[in-house]
């Protein structure tokens, strides 16, 4: 009788789906399969709870400035008070540099609240400042299927303020918000339910279903976003409750259920922090890949070149990186960045042509708008830029459609997964081309560059070092044995192809030593501490790291 209890309630457990805002957006990059898990809590929740331990340093840029408004609105705090409290005991180690980034982020939604409670100017202020409210809004609906009824509960867990038949959610966001895209899904999602949501009494990480209690339905409901880095505000929805459910209706309706139900997995950076990577049928497991070897207790971590390139010119830079704090392009971005981008990405687009058709010399831009180059050698860059999209198509390989096997594969900006247990690491690699040739399949890196250059290319470029092991160990599409690698180097002199063997084991060897070199330090760093020199004044964290601003006025 127990045991029949007992799979009840994982029965009843496993029918449960939590949906938050962000699960409604638009899937593009993401995986269908982790996000049919995530918003089931019960499997979610248990796979999150047996992951290694997380990094000591804190590893969210939002929760620190949650902890500081907390600490205004619900304690009453003066907002200095309320920083140097949280500066002296935070949850968790902070890095300097997020540190200072918390600190303006807190000051800037705080001056943005107040502009909206007294700003007679803006047509959207608030009409009357509002009370905070500590309890996130849940409304639960059971939909029957043809399996039994599932229950979904729709949360929102922004900051919450109401007061005098008025709600108001307010969304934290790290970067601006006044060129934010605007996914109408989403916004109908949290309009509705912050509408019709009872404050949630349990738990809201909770594997079980949530306990919520009653409320007053609002008149008004306000939907407010916040860009912490600036201050910018954008208000997504200001109307009656019943405009928010008409529009949830309009944009989501029905739909709701049969967003979750796809199983289909789809390996790229949703793997980063998946708790589930390490039995993913996906996600090839290779252990010693890195050739490191983490602390039996070592958190997880996710590497990539990127990172890898990051943590190489400073410890900091990657760990604000993986913060997702807003950087300053501009700083970094010559003229040669953007126009090297600016080609990449012409090329690309063609190769995403259905049907696939080859790149073809009159392929090129024709106007000088197809880039974003302001510098004094932008008309160089643009004539450089035009000539490198025509020389493409001497070497695009797709020249020769007619000789791909039946089902050949083109996939452009194509994203490589592997787990390495032993380095406790998913490695996230993301290749321009891979493609299937009448030999086997292929991984294309494409770069510009003004000379070829001389030297060892695995050690100038590590993306090919990267795709070699990859493919030695198995890890891309085919097998070692009819798999290759190319470098496709697009300069002043014409276009140069060059072709690396994974069977060749020397060259497999050297390739693995470049690898592990940007690896060994990056995974035992738990600190991430900056590295100040020249660099600092290329880098677009400069602006809230304290090591970056010393050296600046040394």
């Amino acid at each position: 009788m127990q045991n029949e209890r007992n799979s009840q309630s994982s029965t009843d457990e496993m029918r449960l789906i939590r949906i938050q805002p962000a699960n409604v957006r638009t899937l593009r990059h993401g995986c269908p399969q982790r996000l049919a898990m995530k918003v089931r809590p019960s499997t979610y929740g248990t796979a999150k709870a047996r992951r290694p331990r997380r990094d000591p340093l804190e590893d969210s840029a939002l929760s620190p400035v949650n902890a500081v408004l907390d600490l205004v609105e619900f304690h009453q705090k003066p907002l200095d008070e309320a920083i140097a409290k949280w500066r002296a005991k935070p949850r968790k180690p902070c890095h300097p540099a997020l540190v200072t980034w918390v600190t303006q982020a807190a000051t800037h939604v705080e001056q943005a609240k107040h502009r909206l409670d007294h700003d007679t100017a803006r047509g959207d202020r608030r009409p009357f400042p509002l009370t905070p409210v500590a309890r996130s809004w849940a409304r639960q609906r059971p939909i029957l299927g043809s399996d039994g009824a599932t229950m979904y509960e729709e949360i929102v867990q922004g900051r919450r303020y109401e007061s005098g038949g008025v709600r108001e959610l307010l969304l934290l966001r790290i970067g601006s918000v006044e060129k934010r895209p605007l996914d109408v899904a989403e916004r109908a999602f949290t309009a509705a339910v912050t509408a019709g949501g009872c404050p949630v009494l349990s738990s809201p990480w909770s594997g079980r279903k949530l306990v919520i209690g009653s409320y007053e339905p609002p008149a008004r409901v306000r939907v407010v976003e916040i860009g912490c880095t600036d201050g910018s505000v954008n208000v997504l929805f200001d109307d009656t409750a019943e405009a928010a459910h008409h529009q949830y209706q309009q944009h989501l309706g029905e739909q709701t259920p049969t967003r979750f139900t796809s199983y289909t997995h789809r390996p790229g950076p949703d793997c980063a922090d998946c708790p589930l990577v390490a039995g993913c049928p996906a996600v090839p497991v290779r252990p010693g890949l890195l050739g490191v070897s983490a602390a039996p207790d070592a958190p997880r971590r996710a590497w990539s070149l990127s990172l890898a390139r990051a943590y190489g010119q400073c410890p900091a830079q990657a760990h604000l990186q993986d913060l997702w704090l807003p950087r300053d392009r501009t700083i970094e971005d010559t003229d040669s960045v953007r126009r090297g981008r600016a080609v990449h990405d012409w090329i690309e687009e063609r190769h995403r042509r259905s049907p696939s058709v080859a790149c073809h010399a009159t392929d090129v831009p024709t106007t000088d708008t197809w880039w974003s180059g302001t510098g004094r050698d932008s008309a160089v860059e643009t004539r450089l830029g035009v000539q490198m999209v025509g020389d493409h198509s001497l070497v695009c390989p797709l020249r020769k459609l007619a000789d791909l096997p039946e089902g050949g594969a083109v996939l452009p900006e194509h994203y490589l997964v592997v787990y390495d247990p032993e380095a406790a690491a998913v490695v996230i690699a993301k290749a321009d081309l891979v493609y299937r040739s009448p030999s086997g399949w292929v991984v294309r890196e494409t770069k510009t560059s003004h000379a070829v250059g001389a030297g060892d290319p695995l050690t100038r470029y590590p993306q090919l070092a990267l795709a070699l092991v990859l493919a030695a160990e198995g890890a891309v599409p085919g097998s070692p044995q009819d798999c290759r690698v190319e470098l496709e180097l697009l300069s002043r002199t014409g276009p140069v192809l060059m072709t690396f063997d994974p069977r060749d084991s020397e060259l497999v060897a050297h390739a693995r030593s470049v690898v592990t070199e940007y690896v060994a330090d990056w995974r035992t760093d738990q600190e991430f501490k900056a590295r100040p020199g020249k660099h600092c004044r290329s880098c677009s964290f400069a602006s809230w790291c304290p090591s970056a601003l010393s050296q600046a006025r040394a």
